[in-house]
């Protein structure tokens, strides 16, 4: 059972930049690590383990890994895929006179959203919405808005898209077939996005978690240990961990056997300043790199339809 939502309300989060672009990482695949400022990274992650990807004030965002053989047009790799996404948002509204947070009355609500690969057969995939006190709730096509946070699942060609946007972040879950699908039939995993909608490079509560980190506001790429798939022959096992591009060790971002704790080495979600990574620590070779990034998002909110906020297929195919 989820804990109870707070009393009483966290501080207000820093200002939206209007015109700032998005900056988007990702983790893909077998996962692939795609950092802010361009860093490149593998990640196996151990059976069963949960890691923390993002760590923000007030969000936590967290999966869970699996062992797995990925069989491809010409060898085996032995690795690791992300089978299900483990979401913890408070929300905060400034005033209840903000459109969107009309009847904010003034206390957070503590949000528990999880997502899986799969599905059971015959039902629509959908995320599973779990608020303390409340019966959970499916989210699907239709999405859910509470307060400032928004919750969106779309199905597109032969994937499932999940969104939740907190108006400073927006999440993207996308679950996906494996590769080359007739040689590994039935099997599915997840493909996740981190866009920043705010400057978080500069943000009093620096975001961390394997993902989160690399918003660290020095604009230079930092690349971890990577994966060599042309060697190994036919069969192939990965190892690489990150090692160079995160602060301490994979151990140190496993989250607890509770999988929606916000409690780990590098923990923010409850941080009231928190000084961002410290770059000369790190070993992984550094570049810089041209930033990837989206148009500016539409702050033009005041309207409450869904359309104002992104939908799950704004993210596209992987």
């Amino acid at each position: 059972q989820p804990p109870a939502s707070p009393s009483m309300p966290p501080p207000p989060p820093p200002p939206l930049l209007a015109f700032l672009p998005l900056n988007v990482a990702s983790a893909r695949r077998d996962p692939h690590l795609a950092l802010a400022h361009g860093g490149r990274a593998d990640f196996k992650g151990e059976d069963g383990a949960v890691y923390n990807l993002l760590s923000a004030k007030n969000l936590s965002f967290a999966a869970e890994f699996e062992f797995a053989d990925f069989v491809l047009p010409h060898k085996l790799v032995k690795g690791s895929f992300m089978r299900t996404v483990y979401i913890v948002a408070r929300s905060w509204c400034a005033s209840s006179s903000t459109s969107y947070c009309k009847g904010w009355g003034g206390s957070s609500r503590l949000l528990h959203i999880e997502f899986n690969a799969t599905h059971p057969a015959g039902t629509a995939h959908r995320a599973l919405l779990r608020e303390h006190g409340k019966p959970d709730i499916l989210v699907g096509g239709e999405g859910a808005h509470i307060d400032n946070v928004f919750i969106q699942t779309r199905s597109h060609q032969q994937a499932t898209s999940l969104v939740v946007n907190t108006g400073m972040w927006r999440l993207g879950i996308t679950a996906k077939h494996f590769p080359n699908p007739t040689a590994n039939p039935g099997k599915m995993l997840l493909h996740v996005d981190v866009a920043a909608e705010y400057d978080a490079d500069h943000d009093e509560v620096a975001p961390h978690g394997l993902i989160g980190q690399s918003y660290d506001g020095d604009g230079v790429a930092v690349d971890g240990a990577q994966d060599d798939y042309r060697k190994g022959g036919s069969a192939m096992e990965t190892k690489a961990q990150a090692e160079g591009a995160i602060e301490g060790s994979a151990e140190d971002y496993r989250m607890s056997k509770e999988p929606f704790s916000t409690s780990f080495r590098f923990s923010r979600f409850d941080a009231v300043r928190a000084a961002h990574r410290d770059i000369n620590a790190l070993t992984g070779a550094r570049n810089v790199r041209r930033t990837p990034s989206l148009p500016a998002p539409n702050r033009q909110r005041g309207n409450d339809k869904k359309n104002s906020y992104p939908h799950a297929g704004d993210f596209g195919a992987f």
